[in-house]
């Protein structure tokens, strides 16, 4: 065996070994700073429209900026920084768009319809249709339909049919296997947009192989061929099957073609000073009501003296039997559990670490099974000692790496650190103001390296229990005012 033989066999061993203990460096892919036409300004000058009350963050109008001068973009921002808002801008300020197509996570298209709903300045000028696979009529010149990766394949004869203005993939890496129905999918879709833009934190979420379909979707004149691509930026190694493509090389060239045109990414950390400390979020689940949480809700608007579907902003649970509240919060949690659970796991890709509060045993319960042995459980029936044995496990950084903190919202009482996690989840809010400021305030300390925390809320939608946060977030509101103006402020 000749010498240059050898030491490819043997780079080509180190490689494979390297790949099974998950060494493969990553793609620098994070940068505010960019070259050739990427955006490396922190604020913009452009006029973008908003609605009253609201308002873009500096850095959010660079996004805007950035997907308006291009047809083809890929918007990495790390999660919790606004990247549907971004999306929203751009239909603000650029109302040429007339027709959009959203394309996401079936959880999330109602949170899409929300975040529209709120940020499109002319609203009564587009329609905005949530595709359910059953009935779907996008032939509307303004409209924007919203549609999840399961019903593309179904859906792809009627929304075919037209050239959109603008295709959004939100949670792109949904796309990263170029053999799948639903990519297939896209990549027709996208042939026939004017405008098509990629939305997702994780662009490469285990090797450079996955990336290549996003690209390839953006733009397939310039990256047509994987095995173009695979063999020079994949490292690949011949072996006796075939191919392995798992490997990476080439990744300083291949961050810089990213960031000179067709990728803006930001971090949290990167736009900190512009970010309030804590980013609240709504997310409505869709599931169906329960004859019996109906039957409940319409007992306690009884008892309350008023319609459910119009509550009064102040909400007193001590005015209902505790029996009655208790009963609606056992059915409203067991109701969310599965949506939850399913919401959660999507949200694993993007973020390490996430603590996930309910309140009762059994959806505490089925939260940890569900998620298995990265997670964690607290409840109040975990003894004092053992609790914090829990926090401290979660806390550390090395093995074995729990993922997920799932706890009771009342058994994490004062002086309990959660700061691992810059995510909490609380799959069913407590209907005591100070309480929910309590669980959110175990995840943000002064001085911790995250100093910035994504606090998502799953609702029912529709619901009492959307009904009843709605006024508990506006009574927090009101109480905020109160201590800040006392303080001077």
């Amino acid at each position: 065996m000749n010498q240059d033989l050898r030491e490819r066999l043997r780079r080509a061993q180190q490689q494979l070994m390297a790949r099974n203990r998950g060494e493969i460096p990553p793609i620098a892919l994070s940068s505010n700073t960019g070259q050739h036409g990427v955006p490396s300004k922190i604020d913009s000058d452009i006029e973008v429209p908003a609605p009253d009350g609201l308002k873009y963050f500096p850095f959010q109008r660079v996004g805007i900026e950035f997907l308006a001068s291009r047809a083809a973009a890929l918007l990495a921002d790390e999660m919790g920084l606004g990247k549907g808002i971004q999306t929203a801008g751009l239909l603000n300020y650029l109302p040429v768009i007339k027709s959009c197509l959203i394309v996401c996570p079936a959880s999330l298209k109602i949170t899409w319809r929300r975040e529209l709903e709120r940020w499109l300045c002319n609203k009564a000028a587009r329609t905005i249709v949530v595709c359910d696979g059953k009935t779907t009529s996008v032939e509307a010149a303004d409209v924007i339909a919203i549609v999840n990766y399961d019903l593309l394949g179904r859906l792809h004869q009627c929304l075919a049919a037209r050239t959109w203005d603008l295709i959004v993939f939100d949670e792109g890496h949904y796309l990263k296997n170029p053999k799948a129905q639903r990519t297939c999918a896209a990549k027709a879709l996208a042939l026939r947009a004017r405008r098509k833009v990629i939305l997702t934190g994780t662009p490469v979420l285990n090797r450079p192989s996955e990336l290549w379909s996003l690209l390839n979707i953006l733009d397939n004149a310039r990256w047509p061929n994987f095995y173009r691509y695979a063999h020079r930026y994949c490292a690949p190694v011949r072996t006796q099957w075939g191919w392995d493509y798992s490997g990476a090389s080439n990744l300083e060239e291949l961050a810089s073609i990213l960031r000179s045109g067709l990728m803006l990414r930001r971090r949290k950390k990167q736009v900190l000073a512009q970010l309030p400390p804590i980013l609240q979020q709504v997310i409505p689940l869709t599931v169906d009501p329960s004859p019996l949480l109906d039957q409940l809700t319409r007992r306690i608007g009884e008892l309350y003296g008023f319609d459910p579907e119009h509550l009064p902003f102040e909400v007193d649970p001590q005015r209902v039997p505790f029996e009655l509240i208790s009963e609606f919060r056992r059915e409203t949690g067991a109701l969310k559990t599965g949506a939850a659970i399913a919401f959660i796991q999507e949200m694993a890709d993007y973020t390490q670490k996430i603590v996930v509060f309910a309140h009762h045993q059994e959806v505490l319960q089925a939260l940890h099974n569900a998620l298995g042995a990265q997670s964690i459980l607290v409840t109040g029936r975990t003894p004092l000692r053992a609790r914090q044995e829990a926090i401290d496990a979660f806390q550390a950084s090395g093995p074995p790496g729990f993922k997920y903190f799932v706890a009771s919202t009342r058994a994490m009482g004062q002086g309990v650190t959660l700061t691992a996690a810059s995510h909490v989840v609380f799959v069913e809010p407590d209907w005591t103001p100070a309480l929910l400021d309590q669980a959110e305030m175990r995840l943000h300390r002064i001085g911790q390296e995250a100093a910035n925390v994504l606090v998502q809320y799953l609702v029912l939608e529709n619901s009492l229990d959307e009904k009843i946060l709605a006024a508990l977030q506006a009574k927090r509101a009101v109480i905020n005012q109160i201590v800040e103006s006392r303080k001077g402020k």
